[in-house]
C-alpha cells in the first residue's frame, strides 16, 4: 500500500478518534489528546499515541507529569473503549478492514516539557544572560 494513502487514512482516523473521545462519558479521559496514529502496511492495527494534561486529576499538581498509575488508569479506560470506538470508526469510515485500535502513551509531550524545564533552570542559574 502506498505510503500516502497509509498517512491520509490514518490521518482521518485520528481526526475522527479526536472528535470520537468528546462523547465518551469516562471522566479519565476528559483531559486525553490523541497525538498521532501510525497505521500498519496492511492497514489491519493502528497505533494510537495519547497524551493527558496534567493536573486534570484529583490531587495532581499542574506543574508535575502524569503517574505510572494515572497512565495506568487511562490506558485501561481507553482499552475498554475501544470496542466501541473501533465500532465507531466501521460505521463511519468507508474502509475495508477496520483496524485493531492499539493505545500507546505518547511520552513526547512529557520529555518535550522536562527539557523546557531544565532549559528555563539553566537560563535563570546563569541571571538571564
Amino acid at each position: 500500500m502506498p505510503q500516502y494513502r497509509r498517512e491520509k487514512i490514518g490521518d482521518q482516523l485520528h481526526a475522527f478518534l479526536a472528535e470520537e473521545l468528546r462523547s465518551l462519558r469516562d471522566p479519565r479521559l476528559q483531559a486525553v489528546t490523541f497525538t498521532e496514529v501510525k497505521l500498519a502496511g496492511d492497514l489491519k492495527s493502528a497505533k494510537v499515541f495519547w497524551s493527558a494534561l496534567p493536573g486534570s486529576f484529583a490531587g495532581t499538581d499542574a506543574a508535575s507529569f502524569l503517574s505510572k498509575q494515572e497512565v495506568k488508569e487511562i490506558s485501561a479506560a481507553l482499552n475498554k473503549a475501544s470496542g466501541a470506538l473501533k465500532r465507531r470508526v466501521g460505521e463511519s469510515l468507508k474502509l475495508r478492514n477496520v483496524p485493531e485500535l492499539n493505545f500507546v502513551f505518547d511520552k513526547t509531550v512529557e520529555s518535550g516539557a522536562r527539557i523546557d524545564s531544565l532549559l528555563n533552570s539553566i537560563s535563570s542559574a546563569d541571571g538571564g544572560e
